[in-house]
């Protein structure tokens, strides 16, 4: 087997840090937040974010049927709805979640978001992964969510190829995930070093 050179090493080191995803702190959150493909219906190509400071958030939630999540802005134009649930009569609890249409059935998840300004369409199939979720299970009370944390990945059109990547969390501590400015820098960086070295050596 042959010795990597430190050049090579040294590279190799910048591009896992490039490749890294850094974190907020962690600290209770309420917030909408997602990144979309051009062409997606409903994320338009943009990358948005919602936060309990400027909107209000409302649920209806349940533990054995889909839950509801009502983001609303300074107007009803402004608002957006997530729709998320296990298979019908099961508990939404911590894993992942494939295959989910926009509503749940008694046999696959659902999850859908849409926007209150026809950003909607009930033609999407999604996974998600529910990183945490509390129950409030009061005596003489519906157990509802009272914390949730959930990453997921929404797709549409032709052969589902169009996505819109969010992130949920109510009341959560689990942060959200953000690249660091400098990430794509240090990618290019590693890119380019790992391309010299090749150079040099013919």
């Amino acid at each position: 087997m042959k010795k990597m050179s430190h050049g090579f090493v040294a590279v190799l080191a910048i591009m896992v840090m490039a490749t890294t995803t850094f974190t907020n702190p962690a600290s209770a959150t309420t917030i909408l937040s997602f990144t979309s493909d051009v062409g997606s219906y409903v994320g338009k190509g943009e990358n948005l974010s919602f936060d309990s400071e400027e909107y209000t958030v409302f649920s209806y939630s349940s533990n054995n049927w889909p839950s509801q999540f009502f983001i609303m802005g300074p107007s009803f134009a402004d608002g957006w709805q997530l729709t998320i649930g296990a298979p019908l009569g099961q508990a939404l609890a911590v894993g992942h979640y494939s295959d989910a249409e926009w509503f749940a059935t008694q046999a696959l998840p659902g999850l859908q978001l849409l926007g209150y300004n026809g950003r909607g369409t009930s033609n999407v199939r999604s996974n998600f992964d529910v990183l945490e979720v509390a129950y409030d299970t009061s005596p003489w009370t519906m157990p509802t969510i009272t914390r949730l944390a959930v990453n997921f990945s929404q797709f549409e059109g032709p052969d589902y190829k169009l996505g819109l990547y969010g992130q949920f969390r109510l009341n959560s501590n689990v942060p959200i995930s953000t690249p660091e400015p400098s990430t794509f820098i240090l990618l290019f960086a590693g890119i380019s070093g790992l391309a010299l070295l090749r150079l040099r050596r013919k």
